[in-house]
């Protein structure tokens, strides 16, 4: 599906501009496009927009004007505001016998004023640099934009120009088509530092070897001659617009999620100069992957060799511009300490995590968590008298804020902090709830069909929802096999919609003979509330229960306001949570309580799901110690647990006056005294057994939750595995690591099997909390960014020696998966089958390509897509269903 980008092209009533601007506009991916200029350009922008305007594509084009004088940081709010990329053909031409330095100077100055505007305006865009010097001038836009620290994948030199002549010039030698030629251009972008490497291309490396040089030397001085053809009336315009095209559009495809390589000059480190040009593949973050060059033969070795030392003084002026010169972005008061000066460093994500902790502060209390407003390296962070943050948070907030970068939680930390994982749906909801808006915002609507038993063949059923989404268009799922739900827009054709829905109901009706029950939806908060409504039915708690829970926890936070958390209302997570956090001057105690549906009628009482113990903030207890205190926290609750609308109350008071001061007797095994606690009136209601509710199993899982999980890729090569994994975008503790002996080392815990070849399969099954983190560990591994994702099987209490279907976590080839899961229990395969059935490991699905015509690639592509929600609902650690 195209996208729907905003791109703004500064210098848009140029020579390069008023080109580039027509073929940006022409892009399907491109929704708006900016026209920059100043006033004295000989075209107005507003001219050239207009101009724009009439093409037939659905790219609405606006222009702006300033005036030569014009801060584009006070000024071009408006125009830069929303861009995910701007493209800058700006710069003065060197005139005869001008220094370097000088045209440096005067090129730079104006690169920088739209910079740092875009640092201040969009700093999420990725901005393409055309401007001369361009060995120079990016190292000096990449280095200021770092030190502000932001990301320095978002600047990018455009030198896709030479990859075009180069290819023209090898298909004028060749004769053979252009779509067959693709020659690499690696260095910089100006005369000896441009080094095409022809021997890498299938085509180029055809070509006589003794022609090779006058053929490298034509790519360099090819500007040189187009400005000899203009008489000097001009320079390569109209080349330079196409070539800057073609990578403003390998970034936008980028940005929306397809896999794009193009030569750029960007920061890098495959040899030891900071910033070199070479293959770049682009993704939703601007630079994903560097690439290394690859083999060289004799004669490029020795051109490289060569261009080395002048690439280095080109990119020695640019970083020394860096030191002389910055532009402002933001507030100081949100600048972690090792860059809130002018001096400072690189990038680096400790930098991310302080504007976290930062932020978290300011959003809760509204006020700067530093004594005062010019200093932020501060020993220690101060909370407000009244702070309203728990100390849970505090805790998260002040890890976040430490001063020394090393003691700061990092990114990867972070997700897995108590406060974020387990804030009684708290950050739930407003992920919830702006996924809701961006729904409206799209005009989404589901028509539901609820099924009146399960499928009999799910598998089957599976495969007819997908072959009527090829045939419609419009995506169908199966849901919690509950519910098959139809998506599609409001703008969509009627006809085409109740045509699809009539083909749905064709499908159903076989199977589920009768009238199905069925409704419409828009998906937006209403429609939210309406699921939630419905799992919370589905899971045995009727409303009238959920509104005396929902009572008794918000009496339970108004007499604890500094001790208890707890979310309520419609948009809480069912089954209800609470979270109770006690401190004295020893320990830090934090529990999570999770309250049974038939809470408080019934006899079974709150379970403590997890419980952390600190002598301090960074050491906590050993399990057995915790698991000693959760042992009398279950007691009290089995004792106390029917004393309807006090329980929890009890609890906490129990906690505070009692169990806190005892602590230090758990590190020895001995028993706790007694403690006499005031019964309430008892309620005969309260005396009746709940017989539905079947006895909790003995259990070695102590209440833990299990899952299982399949991470899906493209390809895994055991190979490369083998070597380790090098990228930047590892953690240098991660590079050079194997991938399978790093995850099995790191998740003893977890079983299961990651299988190599193509596709590439990891299941795994063990305690929820390690999948989670195995997650996030395998996002961190370059192969495995583009994963689908599904966690299912999620149960509570089990067995795990009968539960688990593997012995232990080994690795396998692809194809040997589907003899692995046949020599399962038969309980195990199926479940396995179940949970792979319609995606690219699904053996059935391969047999039926490996005989299918050539359009079967179109399934493939549909299968990765209709995955997007699964994946994006894992990340945000969302239940998601098998």
């Amino acid at each position: 599906m195209a996208g729907n980008f905003k791109v703004c092209v500064v210098g848009g009533a140029g020579g390069i501009g008023q080109p580039l601007s027509m073929l940006m506009a022409m892009d399907p991916n491109v929704s708006e496009l900016c026209v920059y200029d100043l006033t004295l350009a000989m075209v107005p922008a507003a001219g050239v927009a207009a101009d724009l305007s009439h093409l037939n594509k659905k790219c609405k084009v606006t222009g702006y004007a300033f005036d030569k004088d014009d801060k584009a940081i006070d000024k071009a709010g408006e125009c830069l505001k929303g861009c995910n990329l701007v493209l800058v053909p700006a710069g003065v031409p060197r005139k005869p016998g001008q220094d370097r330095k000088d045209l440096l100077n005067i090129n730079a100055g104006i690169a920088k004023n739209i910079v740092e505007a875009c640092a201040k305006h969009c700093p999420e865009a990725v901005v393409g640099l055309i401007v001369n010097p361009v060995n120079s001038v990016v190292p000096a836009m990449c280095e200021l934009w770092k030190k502000k620290g932001l990301n320095p994948a978002k600047i990018v030199g455009v030198t896709t120009l030479d990859v075009v002549r180069a290819d023209k010039f090898v298909h004028e030698m060749t004769g053979l088509p252009m779509d067959d030629i693709g020659v690499p251009v690696i260095g910089g972008h100006a005369g000896t530092t441009i080094l095409p490497l022809f021997s890498q291309c299938q085509v180029g490396k055809t070509i006589p070897a003794d022609k090779i040089p006058d053929l490298d030397k034509k790519v360099q001085d090819a500007g040189t001659v187009v400005v000899a053809a203009k008489n000097g009336k001009g320079s390569a315009t109209l080349s330079m617009a196409y070539a800057g095209a073609r990578l403003g559009k390998a970034v936008l495809a980028g940005l929306n999620g397809e896999v794009s390589t193009e030569c750029a000059y960007v920061e890098s480190k495959v040899t030891e100069l900071p910033y070199f040009a070479s293959k770049v593949t682009f993704g939703k973050q601007g630079v994903e992957t560097v690439h290394p060059l690859g083999e060289l033969n004799e004669y490029e070795q020795g051109r490289l060799d060569a261009l080395m030392p002048i690439l280095k003084e080109e990119i020695e002026a640019g970083l020394e511009y860096a030191k002389e010169n910055e532009f402002a972005v933001g507030t100081p008061n949100y600048w972690a300490p090792e860059v809130a000066n002018a001096s400072a460093g690189g990038y680096d994500e400790r930098i991310d995590v302080w504007s976290l902790g930062v932020i978290l502060f300011v959003l809760v209390e509204g006020v700067l968590p530093f004594p005062s407003r010019s200093r932020c390296d501060i020993p220690k962070l101060i909370f407000q008298d009244d702070c309203k943050l728990s100390n849970l948070a505090r805790h998260l907030t002040w890890s976040l804020l430490q001063v020394k970068p090393e003691d700061r939680l990092s990114l990867d930390d972070c997700l897995i902090h108590p406060w974020a994982m387990n804030s009684s749906g708290l950050v739930e909801q407003v992920v919830q709830l702006c996924e809701a808006h961006s729904r409206r915002q799209r005009g989404e609507r589901e028509r539901r069909a609820v099924l009146p038993h399960d499928p009999k063949n799910v598998r089957k059923l599976r495969k007819r929802l997908q072959e009527l989404t090829l045939s419609s268009k419009y995506p169908v799922s199966l849901r919690a096999r509950k519910e098959v739900a139809l998506c599609f827009r409001e703008a969509d054709d009627p006809d085409s919609v109740d045509a699809a829905w009539e083909d749905l109901q064709a499908v159903l009706k076989p199977e589920f003979r009768g009238n199905l029950e069925s409704y419409e939806v828009a998906l937006d908060a209403t429609a939210l509330l309406c699921e939630k409504r419905g799992s919370r039915q589905s899971l045995g708690f009727s409303e009238e229960m959920v509104r005396q829970q929902d009572l008794e926890l918000e009496a339970l936070v108004a007499a604890f306001p500094d001790n208890v958390e707890a979310a309520t209302g419609s948009f809480a997570p069912a089954p209800r949570s609470l979270e109770v956090s006690l401190k004295d001057r020893q320990h830090n105690v934090w529990l999570r309580l999770e309250l049974p549906h038939t809470y408080p009628s019934g006899n079974r009482p709150p379970e403590p799901t997890q419980i952390m113990v600190h002598e301090t903030l960074d050491s906590p207890w050993p399990l057995e110690v915790q698991e000693r205190l959760r042992s009398h926290i279950q007691n009290f609750l089995r004792d106390h647990g029917t004393a309807s609308g006090k329980c929890l109350h009890m609890l906490v008071c129990w906690l505070q006056d009692h169990l806190l001061g005892c602590l230090s007797e758990l590190v020895a095994p001995v028993e706790l005294s007694p403690v006499e606690v005031v019964q309430p009136d008892k309620d005969p209601a309260n005396d009746a057994s709940d017989s539905s509710l079947p006895p909790t199993p003995s259990t070695t899982s102590r209440g833990e939750e299990f899952a299982r999980v399949s991470i899906i890729a493209h390809h895994h090569d055991e190979k490369m595995d083998a070597t380790g994994l090098a990228s930047d975008r590892l953690r240098p503790a991660l590079r050079g690591k194997a991938f399978f002996n790093h995850l099995k080392t790191k998740f003893t815990q977890v079983t299961g099997f990651l299988s190599f070849g193509k596709p590439a399969l990891l299941l795994a099954e063990g305690p929820e909390c390690d999948l989670h983190r195995l997650i996030q560990e395998v996002r961190k591994f370059p192969k495995w960014w583009d994963v689908v994702v599904s966690m299912f099987d999620r149960q509570k209490a089990v067995e795990t020696t009968t539960w688990r279907a593997f012995t232990d976590f080994k690795k396998i080839k692809t194809e040997e998966i589907e003899s692995v899961l046949k020599g399962l229990q038969a309980e195990h395969c199926k479940l396995y089958e179940d949970a792979l059935v319609g995606t690219i490991v699904d053996q059935k699905k391969r047999e039926k390509e490996r005989t299918a015509p050539a359009c079967s690639g179109v399934a493939m592509t549909y299968v990765f897509a209709s995955h997007l929600s699964d994946q994006l609902a894992e990340h945000l650690m969302f239940k998601v269903a098998g």
